[in-house]
């Protein structure tokens, strides 16, 4: 079991790591709503809220990530600059540390562009 998690980690951050491949310090784009985006710096492992940031899609338009726990389930909804919604259901326990933690770096490397 814990291996199918691991497994599937590894496939939703580098799922999200293909969409997220540039700096977030570009102009805005159309769609993409900055209200209360948060740097990588102020992402808490603690505060699932604070996940929220904007990225480069694989077409070098912007994209809004946003995550939030729903009971066991973290939902990442990423918002594209034509304004579409993408949702992935990850696999992550996030009523466990160990789920917490995993969720957080994969949400931090998503991020940050690692």
């Amino acid at each position: 079991m814990n291996y199918f998690r691991f497994l599937n980690l590894f496939v939703v951050s580098s799922a999200m790591m293909f969409f997220a491949c540039d700096d977030s310090s570009s102009s805005p784009s159309a769609g993409v709503d900055r209200t209360n985006v948060k740097t990588c710096d102020e992402m808490v492992k603690e505060d699932v809220n604070t996940w929220h940031f904007i990225r480069k899609d694989a077409f070098g338009d912007d994209a809004e990530y946003i995550y939030k726990a729903e009971g066991r389930d973290l939902i990442v909804t990423i918002k594209g600059a034509n304004g579409s919604d993408t949702k992935t259901y990850s696999m992550y326990n996030m009523e466990s540390e160990v789920g917490v933690e995993m969720a957080y770096r994969a949400a931090k490397a998503t991020c940050e562009g690692n």
